[in-house]
């Protein structure tokens, strides 16, 4: 998990983690996973889950990028029914 992250001005939280302090670098709070932010005429999807098959294979995880991707290409999403 990443901690403490600087978010850009302007940047929307969508997802957040709790990081255990009895971690190592564990903080105690929720830490951003997922954000968007727009940059110049462009839309930024950041997403901090799935760094290996076993995460990127989780339903949950492909769903979010999915739409994540989804929404930096078009500036929207679409309904999740039927996905």
């Amino acid at each position: 998990m990443y901690s403490n992250s600087l978010l850009t001005p302007g940047s929307v939280v969508l997802a957040t983690a709790y990081c255990d302090p009895s971690k190592p670098k564990g903080t105690g709070k929720d830490e951003a996973v997922i954000w968007i932010n727009n940059y110049g005429k462009g839309r930024v999807f950041n997403c901090a889950l799935g760094h290996d098959v076993k995460a990127l294979s989780d339903k949950p995880t492909q769903a979010w990028l999915r739409r994540g991707a989804e929404w930096a290409a078009t500036g929207k999403v679409e309904s999740q029914s039927g996905r």
